[in-house]
Order: structure tokens, then sequence, then C-alpha cells
């Protein structure tokens, strides 16, 4: 059964390897390549020309060298520096007499890891090392899914919310405009009513009035008195700058906002035991929980997810709790969030290195929900 999304593509020197490691690769991926480095250029090229989401780079030669020189003939091609853009790890496959030098090259972060195919020791530890590698792909894959959503989605609220306020200067703009020209229509009317005597007008209405029915007599003197006339002018100038004033107020409610109505917190814990434990004890404080297999998941959950502390365990396989910290304290948009430590054992050294690259706190395993809690809300000011 195909378990694996992430492509495999094995670069190779031999059939022979190809035969050994085939089965394996085949019972794990859904899609896995083969190509001789130095025979089949064409066909590799066609290989990374394809749409991949995720990439594992398989170098098997006996000889660490050789791989080497697999990286940089990969590195010469056009069409690699697109490819590496997706989520992707060299892994080395060689002779176990070259362990040393597969080391030495993992050290420097050339490879990720090595494994050794002649012999091969142990089947069940290469297929665990290539799904760990390819999970945590996966969980890449996803997150920038997320964070491009996210830059979306934050990009439209951005449109929209500009769009309101140009909207709401142009009304305020009418506003100003309509004032003016209300005032300019309005002043002199009422200027010239002003010097008209009351009862020069109550005359002349008069005589206008008995042209009328009677009904229409009766309910036009009070109406159109005097001074009921300039409070008719003045209350219709003041109405309509008003209105446009509340309208451009009221555009304020239509901006788009997001709400984050729970403080996240990322546990970051390769124990799946010690994440439901730590899950049920903030989550039922109302905390929203976001969990993390390793560090590097960590560092890239906090990246996208904005969280308000980080729980890091000291001992986790891909990138442990202290390279993680050590990652996030060098990412701008997450170098402030508090860091705690999860430790299954007092080692004080590291503990006391953890609070000297950032940690705020640590927490020895198993601890209470009280004294978990209570570390937390201390950190948070909650």
């Amino acid at each position: 059964m195909k378990i694996l999304r992430t492509t495999l593509l094995l670069l190779h020197q031999s059939t022979e390897v190809v035969d050994m490691l085939a089965p394996i690769l085949n019972s794990l991926f859904e899609t896995v390549h083969f190509a001789h480095i130095e025979k089949e250029e064409a066909k590799l090229i066609g290989i990374l020309e394809q749409e991949h989401k995720s990439l594992i780079f398989a170098h098997a030669f006996e000889s660490p060298k050789d791989a080497l020189n697999s990286i940089n003939k990969l590195k010469k091609l056009d069409v690699f520096q697109a490819v590496v853009k997706c989520p992707n790890f060299d892994i080395l496959f060689c002779d176990k007499v070259q362990r040393e030098n597969a080391f030495k090259l993992c050290e420097k972060e050339v490879f990720y890891t090595y494994e050794t195919f002649k012999p091969i020791y142990d089947i069940n530890k290469i297929k665990l090392t290539l799904i760990r590698l390819s999970q945590h792909l996966e969980s890449q894959v996803d997150l920038l899914e997320v964070e491009s959503e996210n830059k979306e989605m934050g990009d439209n609220i951005k449109s929209s919310i500009e769009s309101i306020e140009a909207l709401q200067q142009n009304v305020a703009k009418q506003a100003g405009e309509s004032a003016k020209e209300f005032e300019h229509i309005t002043s002199p009317l009422d200027t010239l009513l002003a010097h008209v005597p009351p009862a020069e007008w109550e005359k002349a209405f008069t005589r206008i009035v008995r042209a009328l029915p009677e009904s229409v007599q009766r309910s036009s003197v009070d109406s159109f008195s005097l001074q009921a006339v300039r409070d008719h002018l003045e209350h219709y100038k003041n109405n309509s700058v008003q209105m446009l004033n509340a309208l451009a107020e009221s555009l304020d409610c239509a901006k788009p906002q997001l709400v984050s109505k729970k403080t996240t917190v990322i546990v970051a814990d390769d124990q799946p035991v010690i994440q439901k434990i730590i899950s049920n004890i903030l989550e039922r404080r109302g905390f929203k929980v976001e969990l993390a297999n390793n560090g590097v998941e960590a560092v890239m959950k906090a990246k996208v997810m904005e969280p308000s502390l980080i729980l890091l365990d000291i001992d986790m396989p891909i990138m442990d709790g202290f390279a993680a910290l050590q990652a996030i304290k060098e990412v701008d948009g997450v170098k402030n969030v508090p860091v705690m430590m999860l430790t299954s054992h007092s080692d004080k050294e590291m503990i006391q290195s953890c609070i000297q690259h950032g940690a705020v706190d640590y927490v020895v395993k198993p601890t209470s929900a009280k004294i978990l809690l209570g570390k937390i809300l201390k950190v948070i000011n909650l």
C-alpha cells in the first residue's frame, strides 16, 4: 500500500543499486523515479520538470565522493533551481566502509542523513527514516499551503479595507463639498429672510394663501411662518451634511477584521501520549493547541500560526528542542514568542543552556496540570 505523497528520486550509477532499493522504495512511496546520473540526463530533466510538492533526493553510490558529484551535477541543471523551491531533503545511501565519510558530510549538512546498502542492515530502519522524512516534508507542504491561503486572505482583507477607506474619504469630501454648496445656496436666502419684517411676510403670505383651498390655508399658517421657513432651511442644510458624515463613520463597521478568540500554544513533542496530556490540560483552560512532532514542524507552524507560546521538548527526532529554539530566535516573525522547554530529566546544563539561548522557563515531565498552567499563565500574562 502506497502511504507517502512525497516524490522520491533515486540517483545512481548501477542497476544493482536499483534492484536492491526498489522493493523498499516502491512499498512506501506513491511516486518513485530512478535515474542514472551519467547516462540518463534527459530522463532526469524530464522528471525534474514535472510538478512536485515535495522531494527526497536519494543519492545511492558506493562512495560519498560520487554522491557529491551527483549533487553538483544536479545543481548545474537549469531546471534544478525551480525544483529546490519545493520542500526537499538529500539523503545518502553508501557502502558500509564509507560510513565515517558519510557521517562527516551529514555533519556539514550536505546530506540530511545516510543509510548503508552494502549491506542493508535493517530494512525497517530505512523505512522508518524515509517515513519520518516524508511526513516532515508533507507537513511542510501543508503549512506552506496554509501560509499561502493566509497571505491571500490577508491581501484580500487589506484590499477591502483600502477600498472602504477610499470610499470613506470620498464621502467625507462630498460632505465637505455639500456643506459649502448648501451654505452658498442658503446663506443669501437666510440673510434676505432675516431682513424681512415678520408683519410684511405674514401680509404677503396671507395674500398667497387666500387663493388656496380653505383646508390648505389652515395647515399652512404655522408651517410657513417666517421663523418656520428659516428653521426648516437650517434643518435641511444640517441634516444633509450629517447624513453623509454618518455614512462615512458607518463604513468602519464594514471593514473586515480577523479576530482570534483563543490563545494559541504550539506543543512540540514526539510522544503522542505527552501531546494528548498537555492538549487536554490546555484545551480545558480555553487554549487553542497546535501539535508538532519535531522541532522543524514547530518552527514552521510558529511562522504560520503566530502563537502566544511554544512548548518545546528537548529530545525530538529530525530537529531537537535546543536546535528549534535557536532557529525560532533567528526568525523575525516569531523570535519574540516566548518558548518554554519540556524535558523528561533534570539535565541542569542543558536547561541552563536553553535559558541562556532565550527560553523563558522549563517543565520537567511528567508534571501536574497546576504546575504547567501556573508557568504558562505567568509567561503569557493571562
